[in-house]
């Protein structure tokens, strides 16, 4: 996420690379008189304008859009989205068509030829029905916007906004009975496979999650019954696959271990620093006891682990569980002693009860 100093300014790193009227387009950010009335344009979408489209013909366009679009509060997502699809459908029709400037887009007859498939046939119905739909929208945004202005200044902006087509001019090219029912059998076959199978999916879903918290049950069982002044580690164990309705007495005991940040790091003293054992056998720093929660949480996927790696450098990693119940620390990165959370790590051993 980028920091409000940079959303701020992102929109400032467009000056000069566009058109000063729509770099100062009244009623949007940029506007000189803007007093906060109108958001500036985001750090995302100016990046996207940044990486892909002020080098094309339709650069101010694209940024007058986003501003307008912005200034109506409209989602960043949404802007992204539009702004996305047009520029992909424009960088196919102007090569193809060969044009070189906007002012040479002429929608009343370019947009009849690609939705009934005389210009770019390979493109999907369903690619061609989402452009017309976007430019509609795109286009009647830019002319409400431009309404607001007096006569005078108008054709200062006519040449940034995208020409209204009416839908007259595309009446039965635009099948959006037909694309709908498309998807609708394309999800029908997608599901049909998961079909046959979903009651066996939805039993072992319902499985383990019944046992996933039959284990957050237990566990946090033996966190309630600890006492003040409690040593870690900390061993617990429950049973399963007892059915009392059925009379099944239980098949397994699970033993689990669990771990507070300082008896994990005393008891993995090889992969530690020196240092920072010692701050934990004399509680100092972030081994101190103030800083230690009062009751352990479960060890969380991505819970931060330190090992030592080439000489004094902390690296850090990611605590991971593969599917066969071991753990293993992964993704390593540098980092600093004291950004060092709360490490607890869950060993399991389990043991078959004879009948």
């Amino acid at each position: 996420m980028a920091s409000p100093a940079m959303e701020s300014k992102a929109w400032q790193r467009l000056r000069g690379r566009i058109a000063d009227d729509v770099f100062m387009a009244p009623r949007t950010g940029g506007d000189p008189h803007n007093q906060g009335h109108w958001p500036e344009v985001p750090h995302r979408v100016v990046s996207y304008l940044e990486r892909n489209v002020l080098s094309t013909p339709w650069a101010n366009t694209a940024a007058l859009l986003a501003a307008i679009m912005m200034a109506r509060r409209f989602e960043v997502s949404s802007i992204i989205g539009k702004i996305v699809i047009l520029h992909s459908r424009f960088s196919s029709l102007f090569a193809c068509l060969g044009l070189a400037r906007m002012e040479d887009w002429d929608a009343a007859l370019h947009i009849p030829m690609y939705l009934s498939a005389e210009i770019l046939p390979d493109d999907p119905q369903s690619i061609r029905q989402r452009f017309w739909v976007t430019y509609s929208s795109a286009s009647k945004t830019m002319a409400q916007w431009l309404g607001t202005f007096p006569e005078c200044q108008k054709p200062l902006y006519q040449q940034f906004i995208l020409p209204v087509l009416s839908r007259l001019f595309v009446e039965g090219l635009v099948r959006q009975k037909e694309v709908t029912q498309q998807q609708q059998r394309t999800r029908k076959a997608e599901t049909d496979a998961v079909v046959p199978r979903f009651a066996a999916i939805r039993a072992e879903a319902h499985f383990r999650y019944n046992r996933i918290a039959r284990l957050r049950r237990a566990y946090s069982d033996a966190l309630r019954s600890l006492k003040p002044g409690t040593d870690f580690p900390l061993t617990f164990s429950y049973e399963e696959g007892e059915d009392k309705e059925r009379g099944m007495p239980a098949q397994e005991r699970l033993w689990f271990r669990i771990w507070d940040r300082r008896s994990f790091v005393l008891g993995a003293c090889r992969c530690v620093l020196v240092q920072c054992c010692g701050h934990c056998t004399s509680r100092h720093r972030i081994f101190c006891r103030r800083r230690e929660p009062r009751l352990p949480g479960v060890c969380p996927r991505g819970a931060t682990v330190w090992r030592r790696a080439r000489g004094r450098v902390l690296v850090r990693g990611d605590l991971q569980t593969r599917r066969d119940g071991a753990q293993s620390v992964r993704g390593f990165g540098r980092g600093s002693e004291s950004q060092t959370s709360l490490v607890v790590f869950l060993g399991i051993r389990r043991h078959t009860i004879p009948c």
